[in-house]
């Protein structure tokens, strides 16, 4: 995770004033920060892939602050810009059907979210895991298999 905040962190342009920090986020980025380390791909992929996770859903807490008043145009932008970033991000490392993979989740989030819902972005991981999954094979994928056909014997 440290390495994936240092290299947002280092992507961000200053001039928006946004810095990264895991904060209410902090278990949902390990579990899927965990979750990577079951498939088999790039360490820079597993950056990626998290780091846009983690651009989601601080855009998404970032728009949730938008109920207090005197912080809400900076929210909303903040939310906005990151949204916005995730994209470039995303599609500069090569994810680009991650973007189309997650783009109606998303809209589906922000609607929720809007609407006050406090669960959406239980919907985010679940797409994302299914993305990972069709993309990449998991680790130990044999040994798994032979397991299953050691207890089929037993």
């Amino acid at each position: 995770m440290q390495e994936t905040k240092q290299l947002l962190n280092h992507e961000l342009p200053q001039q928006a004033g946004i810095h990264v920090t895991a904060g209410e986020d902090e278990a949902s980025l390990r579990d899927m920060a965990e979750l990577l380390l079951d498939y088999d791909m790039d360490p820079g992929e597993r950056r990626i892939i998290l780091g846009c996770y983690w651009l989601l859903l601080k855009a998404y807490r970032s728009h949730d602050h938008v109920h207090h008043a005197e912080v809400a145009g900076k929210a909303v932008l903040d939310g906005d810009f990151l949204l916005s970033f995730y994209l470039q991000f995303a599609v500069r490392h090569g994810f680009v059907d991650l973007v189309g993979d997650l783009a109606r989740t998303n809209k589906r989030i922000q609607i929720r979210l809007a609407e006050g819902s406090r669960s959406a972005t239980s919907q985010l991981h679940q797409r994302l895991t299914r993305f990972i999954a069709k993309r990449y094979s998991r680790r130990y994928a044999t040994t798994q298999r032979f397991k299953q056909v050691t207890y089929d014997v037993i």
